[in-house]
């Protein structure tokens, strides 16, 4: 529930957004791939930040308002929030796939998704019990993210290095959250009110720094982004 659950109005948003203007350009493959790419682009920045938010203050959520007995769901709630990235990216290319009158390939990823967990979950239950079904899970995604990516490449004539360029952002600020949250778990493992205060620190400024790397001509161009929305 506080991993993936509290997403699906992000998904309902992205189905009513992305679906009407991927089929309006459908028949225009140029602008369909410059308008899908900044879509995986602005949409990856935003998850990767949310999710590695959330994975970089698990600790002191489950330990302040759930209780220290919870504390053994820390590790299974962070590959979670992991897991949830990458089904989130994928959304964009199932309305994609519908939008170009393909929703066929949307089912064959659905339907080899739960092929792979349903192959391989007595293997991973029995090595690492609720914990090897998550990260089960997550392998899962990742392939299926893989899969879809090239499948895209192939179906809208675009080059993969480019949908890889498009999601780097997001990519390079959930590295960067998840790495200082580890660091910082690492030399204060406790959860106390004086650590949080410092994550939350750490966060701003990080976003702060990664918005100041990330804008330029060819970058992130997030102004962009809210020019079009403030209007």
């Amino acid at each position: 529930a506080f991993s993936v659950n509290i997403f699906s109005p992000l998904q309902k948003l992205f189905a009513k957004l992305l679906f009407p203007a991927f089929s309006h350009l459908h028949n225009n493959n140029l602008n369909l791939i410059t308008e899908f790419c900044k879509t995986l682009k602005y949409s990856s920045f935003l998850i990767g930040t949310i999710i590695a938010t959330g994975f970089m203050f698990s600790d002191e959520f489950v330990f302040f308002l759930l209780g220290s007995k919870w504390n053994s769901i820390i590790p299974i709630l962070k590959i979670l929030y992991i897991n949830t990235f990458f089904q989130l990216i994928i959304f964009p290319f199932n309305m994609l796939f519908i939008s170009i009158g393909k929703p066929k390939i949307r089912s064959y990823f659905s339907g080899a998704n739960l092929i792979i967990v349903l192959a391989f979950f007595i293997p991973f239950s029995n090595w690492g019990h609720l914990l090897g079904v998550v990260i089960l899970l997550l392998i899962s995604n990742i392939v299926i993210f893989i899969s879809i990516s090239w499948n895209t490449a192939k179906y809208i004539n675009i080059n993969l290095i480019k949908i890889i360029k498009s999601i780097k952002y997001g990519v390079y600020i959930s590295l960067f959250i998840i790495s200082e949250s580890l660091l910082i778990m690492k030399f204060y493992p406790n959860p106390l009110l004086s650590i949080l205060t410092f994550k939350v620190i750490i966060l701003i400024i990080t976003i702060f720094i990664c918005l100041f790397l990330f804008e330029g001509k060819n970058g992130l161009q997030l102004n962009y982004l809210i020019n079009m929305l403030l209007p």
